[in-house]
C-alpha cells in the first residue's frame, strides 16, 4: 500500500508524462485535422516522412495537410519514399517543372480525407506507389490537374464519387467508386468494357468528354471492342471519342435537355436510346486563326481535313489522315496524321508537349539555311516518320545546320523517327544529311548537309513560273511579238 500511495502522490508527474506522450502521438496520428500544406524537400536524405528535415521548415506533416511535391528526385530514376505517418491528409499536389517521367514511389497507402483534391499541375515528375500500395479514399475524391495525365492506377480505394476536373484520366473506375463525374472538359480514357457505375459528363465550366481505349490495350483498330455504359446522366453538351472499329452502347441516358454526340474525328459508332451516330469524311480545309489559347480549346483535325494554324489554339490532335499546316501555335499538339509547319516553308509552336505518334509524318521542307521548316516545342516525344524535302531551286553547303525541331525544354528528346535512328543519313534532291537527336543545346533534333547541293528546278515565285509553262500562253506571246516588230517595220520604211 505504501508504493501506492507514493505513486498517487506523483500524478503531477504522470500528468506532464501523459501530456508528453499525447504529444509525441500526435505525430503519428493527430486527434484533429489541420489545414495547410507540407512541401517535400528530401534534404534529410534518408527518405522518410517522419523525419523532419525531409520536410519545408523542418515541420512535419500533420492530417488534414495538402502533401506537395514540387521538385523531382534527386537521382537517375524513381525514388522510394517510406511514409511511415499514419494520418489522413488533405490532399495531394504534384508540381514539378523538371524530372521527366521519373516518379517518388511511396511504401504504404496513403489516406486522404472526404473530398481530398489530387493535382498536377505539370507534365514532370509525379507520385506514385510501390506494388500493391495505393492511395485510400475515406470518402470522395477529385483529380484536377490543368489538361495533364493522371492515372487511376495510383487509388487503392476509395467510398464516394470521383470527379475529374480538366484532367486527362486514364483507367479503370477505382474500387469503392460510387459515380464518376467528369467536368469542366476533362477527359476520361476508359479501358473497361462493361461500366455499371454511375457516370456524369459535364458541369462545371465545360462539357465531359470520354474516349475508347487510351490503356490496357482496349481499343483501337483491332480488334471491334465493344463497351456498354448502363447510366450516363448529362449536365452539358458532352462527346465521346469511339474510334475505328469501336462501338459505345449506352443503355440509359438521362440528357436533361443536353446532347451526347461524337468527338469530331471519331468515326466508331455510338449508340443511345436517341439512335445511332457514324460518319463519313470528305476533303475540307479549316482556318485556325485568332487566339483562343487561353480557353481550353480542345480541337481535333479529322481525315482527309487540312487545316491552317495561323492563331494560338490550346490542344490540337491530328488523326491519321488529317494534316495541320501554318505558322500558329499551340499548348499540345498530338499528331497521328501529317504536320507540315508553315506555308513552305515555316516554324510551328508548341508551348508545352508535341508528340508525333507511331503513325505520324513530320513533313519537313529545306529551301537554304536560312529558311526551313521548324517546330519548337517544350516537351519532345517522336515514334513517327520524317519525310524530308529539298525544295527546287534550293541551296545546301557541306556543314550547314539545320534545327529540324528545337527543344526549348530541359528534357532530352523521346524517341526517334521510326525511319531514322540517330546518326543516320537521309539524302533528298542531291543532298544528303545526318541526324542528331542530341543536337544544337543538347537536345534538339538537328539534320547536318553532309555535301554541297542545288535542289533542280527553280522555285515558283510568282506570275511568270505558271504563266511561261502554258503553252497557248507562249503561242500568243510569240503571235504579239511578230505584230509589235511588223508594226515597227512600217513606221521605219514611212
Amino acid at each position: 500500500m505504501k508504493r501506492v500511495k507514493i505513486l498517487f502522490r506523483r500524478t503531477g508527474l504522470l500528468a506532464v508524462a501523459l501530456a508528453l506522450a499525447v504529444q509525441a502521438f500526435a505525430v503519428v496520428a493527430p486527434a484533429s485535422a489541420a489545414s495547410g500544406t507540407a512541401t517535400w524537400t528530401g534534404a534529410a536524405g534518408d527518405h522518410k516522412f517522419s523525419t523532419a528535415g525531409n520536410w519545408a521548415g523542418n515541420t512535419l506533416p500533420v492530417a488534414g495537410n495538402t502533401l506537395v511535391f514540387n521538385t523531382a528526385p534527386a537521382g537517375d530514376g524513381d525514388e522510394t519514399i517510406d511514409n511511415d505517418i499514419s494520418a489522413v491528409f488533405g490532399g495531394l499536389t504534384m508540381s514539378a517543372t523538371t524530372g521527366g517521367n521519373k516518379r517518388f514511389l511511396l511504401s504504404n497507402d496513403l489516406s486522404l480525407e472526404n473530398g481530398a483534391i489530387i493535382q498536377r499541375t505539370a507534365y514532370q515528375a509525379s507520385v506514385g506507389f510501390v506494388s500493391g500500395k495505393g492511395i485510400v479514399g475515406q470518402g470522395g475524391l477529385t483529380f484536377t490537374s490543368s489538361g495533364q495525365e493522371m492515372w487511376s492506377s495510383i487509388i487503392k480505394s476509395m467510398a464516394g464519387v470521383l470527379t475529374i476536373n480538366h484532367a486527362q484520366f486514364y483507367g479503370h473506375v477505382p474500387a469503392g467508386a460510387t459515380g464518376l463525374v467528369i467536368e469542366n472538359e476533362a477527359e476520361w480514357r476508359c479501358s473497361a468494357l462493361n461500366i455499371t457505375t454511375p457516370v456524369t459528363l459535364g458541369g462545371n465550366g465545360g462539357p465531359g468528354i470520354f474516349h475508347v481505349g487510351g490503356c490496357s490495350g482496349v481499343g483501337g483498330s483491332d480488334p471491334v471492342v465493344t463497351i456498354t455504359f448502363s447510366n450516363i446522366t448529362l449536365q452539358a453538351n458532352s462527346m465521346v471519342g469511339v474510334y475505328t472499329n469501336d462501338i459505345v452502347n449506352v443503355t440509359d441516358l438521362t440528357t436533361n435537355g443536353y446532347t451526347l454526340t461524337r468527338l469530331d474525328g471519331a468515326d466508331g459508332t455510338l449508340n443511345t436510346p436517341a439512335g445511332s451516330q457514324s460518319t463519313t469524311y470528305t476533303e475540307k480545309t479549316t482556318q485556325l486563326d485568332g487566339d483562343t489559347g487561353n480557353s481550353s480549346d480542345y480541337r481535333v483535325i479529322v481525315p482527309k481535313e487540312t487545316a491552317y494554324l495561323n492563331g494560338k489554339r490550346d490542344f490540337i490532335n491530328v488523326r491519321e489522315g488529317g494534316t495541320l499546316k501554318g505558322n500558329g501555335s499551340a499548348k499540345d499538339i498530338q499528331v497521328m496524321g501529317t504536320i507540315a509547319p508553315g506555308n513552305s516553308p515555316g516554324k510551328i509552336t508548341v508551348t508545352d508537349t508535341f508528340v508525333l505518334g507511331d503513325t505520324g509524318v513530320y513533313q519537313a521542307e529545306i529551301l537554304n539555311k536560312d529558311s526551313y521548316d521548324q517546330i519548337l516545342a517544350g516537351d519532345v516525344s517522336l515514334n513517327g516518320a520524317l519525310d524530308l524535302s529539298f525544295l527546287p531551286g534550293g541551296s545546301v553547303t557541306q556543314g550547314d545546320t539545320f534545327t529540324i525541331i528545337s527543344n526549348t525544354g530541359t528534357n532530352p528528346v523521346n524517341g526517334e523517327f521510326s525511319n531514322l535512328a540517330q546518326g543516320a543519313q537521309i539524302t533528298v534532291g542531291g543532298a544528303t544529311f545526318s541526324i542528331n537527336y542530341q543536337g544544337g543545346d543538347g537536345n534538339d533534333v538537328v539534320l547536318t548537309a553532309i555535301n554541297t547541293a542545288t535542289a533542280p528546278g527553280a522555285p515558283n515565285t510568282g506570275f511568270f513560273a505558271p504563266t511561261l509553262a502554258n503553252p497557248v500562253v507562249i503561242a500568243l506571246l510569240g503571235l504579239g511579238s511578230m505584230i509589235v516588230l511588223l508594226i515597227v517595220r512600217k513606221q521605219v520604211r514611212r
